[in-house]
């Protein structure tokens, strides 16, 4: 492994994208930079047996050992935080990649009417909605809406740079995600099949809606 008791046993770490031909991220106004966890560890990591094209994909270009965790750094303290796994990385129709992990951590805590969010990737029609949780109230006391939930993720999207294709086009309000419900597990991970799978009506609804169609039709 590349840790031991919580401590990582790295000589070096990187965030990285497929898009940039060395280990570089994304970066955002609030100061923080994103993409996958990449090392060199005390105990390099030697390839695959037998199977190169496992070991070249294992690996950056400049030789850090791949984790498959996106991680977020703040560029003034240095702070490492591992946001998600690249596994909700789906590629839309458009040809465009969105990883809903990324997207719900770059938005969660940034939204202050949003308590929880879980991102679905709908392919052929190249969009992204937004499940979301509310507050009871607005900090100014104010009631929240989708409509005022929207506005809460398109202004933090832009705070990130996040760009158009991984912004949500829609919100769907959902009650709480529990474990009674499936939509989360006792550890607080949220079921994100279980969750589209329970809210497919409204996300269809949402969907017709975000692209000038009668949600009825």
């Amino acid at each position: 492994g590349i840790s031991t008791d919580g401590i990582v046993d790295a000589l070096d770490f990187q965030l990285y994208q497929e898009s940039s031909p060395v280990a570089v991220s994304s970066s955002s106004t609030d100061g923080m930079q994103r993409g996958e966890v990449c090392v060199r560890t005390i105990e390099p990591f030697e390839g695959y047996y037998g199977d190169p094209a496992a070991t070249a994909a294992a690996l950056t270009p400049n030789g850090l050992y791949r984790t498959g965790d996106l991680g977020e750094v703040d560029t003034a303290t240095g702070a490492l935080r591992i946001v998600g796994r690249l596994s909700s990385k789906i590629k839309l129709s458009n040809g465009k990649f969105v990883c809903l992990d990324s997207i719900e951590a770059a938005l969660l805590g940034r939204c202050p009417s949003i308590t929880a969010i879980c991102c679905h990737g709908d392919v052929p029609r190249s969009a992204v909605v937004a499940i979301v949780t509310l507050a009871p109230t607005a900090d100014d006391g104010a009631r929240i809406t989708r409509d005022s939930a929207l506005l809460e993720i398109v202004t933090a999207a832009a705070t990130q740079n996040m760009p158009p294709h991984e912004v949500p086009c829609g919100v769907v309000v959902a009650r709480e995600f529990d474990v009674d419900s499936g939509h989360a597990t006792a550890s607080q991970k949220l079921c994100r099949s279980q969750i589209v799978a329970d809210y497919s009506y409204d996300i269809e609804r949402c969907l017709r809606v975000a692209r000038g169609q009668s949600p009825a039709d």
